[in-house]
């Protein structure tokens, strides 16, 4: 875990200048979940849950790109090493997610392929929580 006190000024604003964004991100991501959830309990055709999977895959490459920002360019090494460990959790995550919504769309209805494409979306929304709680306790 990063010691806090031992980060520099430098590292502490560049985490400031990037928290709202993943405050943003993360409230679109929610939100994004929040729909497919929704399309999947109304049991609606796959065309419509690969349509909210693909929304929670850009709010999710958003989050990924920003720790991988942040990784690269903040100072302290050890927080570059969980900030970067955090993002790559989150980008297998999203492989993750694509394959089992695809697996879904191809076996629908079969419940075990939908649950299966859920819990994939759970674990990214896990995964950038993760990186958004990391990012934000440093700031």
């Amino acid at each position: 875990m990063v010691v806090l006190n031992s980060l520099s000024e430098e590292d502490r604003q560049l985490l400031r200048f990037y928290s709202p964004q993943v405050d943003t991100h993360t409230e679109f991501l929610s939100k994004a979940i929040e729909e497919f959830l929704t399309v999947v309990e109304e049991q609606l055709p796959p065309r419509e849950f690969v349509q909210k999977s693909k929304l929670i895959i850009l709010a999710a490459h958003k989050l990924m790109y920003i720790g991988d920002s942040v990784a690269q360019c903040v100072t302290s090494s050890s927080l570059s090493v969980e900030v970067r460990r955090a993002a790559d959790r989150l980008c297998c995550a999203l492989k993750n997610c694509v394959q089992a919504t695809k697996l879904a769309s191809d076996q629908y209805p079969l419940v075990s392929a939908v649950q299966s494409m859920v819990d994939s979306i759970v674990t990214v929304s896990h995964a950038a929580h993760d990186l958004k709680l990391l990012v934000k306790q440093c700031c």
